[in-house]
């Protein structure tokens, strides 16, 4: 269902929506308020910036119950990882590749909420069975572990539990920012904040590959195929985002000084 048409009933003071729609020029003496808009933004930057910053460090941490015990995986495109409904026993950590997290109702339609690349966890809000299906974009490689495992490891060592409740909370916080921005954003805000998102996990500042297709990337922001295809071309238009090829792109300087801080990151 194209959810593109949705209307708060409250705007949301977003950033982003600075660089899709420009303001026009401030009137003079109003110096005053642009610093204290600004001021805000860069609050905005530095809690995002701490708190993706702890979130790493709550990774790394439980990364490590990966690294002796574990026993390695391959999925091939579009192989099924786990299914929503089946006892779920085991942790994953993804090594490499993107794992496509998804849910569907009784109709069949499909929901997806989340795409997973290296060092993300599979598992870890699951309790006795999976409450999504999880499938590999591509080839895909994880470690696997009891679950059992690390709930042993987090009752010896409390700093583990502490990171473990830590990563938890995070994967929990984008849940909610996924959904305010189906909610509040438009098409082109949304595609805008997920190429954001999904280019700020990469090191590289250069183009960056898209592994999923457009199908898959309109069934997480809650779009049509057809829509998410006219946004791509709007934001090439508006020089917010380059194409190399409909798979790679890059953010243009535009993207990156205007848009800022996201509810979706």
């Amino acid at each position: 269902m194209d959810q593109s048409a949705i209307v708060p009933d409250k705007p949301v003071e977003l950033l982003i929506r600075k660089s899709l729609h420009p303001a026009a020029p401030a009137p003079h003496g109003s110096d005053m308020a642009a610093h204290s808009a600004h001021a805000r933004a860069g609050g905005g930057v530095a809690r995002a910036s701490g708190k993706r910053a702890a979130a790493q460090k709550a990774s790394r941490r439980l990364q490590a119950c990966f690294e002796e015990g574990a026993h390695e995986r391959h999925y091939q495109p579009n192989s099924t990882i786990l299914l929503q409904g089946e006892p779920a026993r085991t942790m994953y950590l993804v090594q490499s590749g993107t794992v496509r997290c998804c849910r569907f109702d009784a109709e069949g339609n499909r929901q997806i909420f989340d795409f997973l690349s290296k060092g993300f966890f599979l598992g870890v809000a699951d309790v006795g069975v999976w409450h999504y299906t999880a499938e590999a974009v591509d080839h895909v490689i994880l470690r696997a572990t009891p679950q059992q495992r690390i709930v042993d490891a987090c009752c010896r060592d409390p700093a583990l539990r502490d990171a473990f409740r830590g990563y938890a909370c995070s994967v929990l916080e984008r849940r909610e920012e996924q959904l305010i921005s189906l909610v509040h954003l438009n098409a082109q805000e949304r595609l805008l904040g997920f190429l954001e998102d999904y280019a700020g996990r990469r090191s590289s500042d250069g183009y960056v590959v898209l592994p999923m297709q457009r199908h898959d990337i309109a069934d997480y922001l809650g779009l049509s195929v057809e829509t998410v295809s006219r946004a791509f071309s709007e934001l090439k238009r508006k020089s917010l985002i380059d194409m190399a090829t409909p798979e790679k792109f890059r953010l243009l300087p535009a993207a990156g000084t205007q848009s800022g801080t996201l509810l979706i990151h």
